[in-house]
């Protein structure tokens, strides 16, 4: 009788435990349908980024990168037709990097 009567106290010790997480999970959900609902009302994100003022630098960076293939492919154009430069000389670089280099030398400059 003891037994079963210590079974029934565990038991309700155990339900009101559960009871206490589910409150906890719900107070939780809510807070976090809360939280969404104003990121979205205020139309707001994780990560704001503001480019004001960095248009003319992209720009000159840009005009940069394009002169410097311009007159890379010209020079390597007169050497081929003169014959100085075997058709395929140079391995191709991958046109990321290069960018990533004249961006470096542009502001290393500065």
């Amino acid at each position: 009788m003891k037994k079963i009567i210590n079974y029934f106290i565990r038991r309700k010790k155990i339900l009101a435990l559960q009871k206490k997480l589910i409150k906890t999970q719900i107070r939780f959900i809510r807070f976090m349908e809360a939280k969404v609902r104003t990121i979205e009302s205020e139309k707001e994100t994780a990560i704001n980024i503001s480019s004001k003022g960095i248009e003319p630098y992209l720009e000159e960076i840009i005009w940069k990168i394009l002169s410097d293939i311009q007159l890379r492919a010209n020079t390597e154009q007169s050497e081929f037709l003169l014959s100085k430069l075997p058709v395929f000389k140079r391995q191709f670089q991958n046109p990321i990097l290069i960018a990533i280099d004249r961006i470096k030398n542009f502001f290393s400059r500065r």
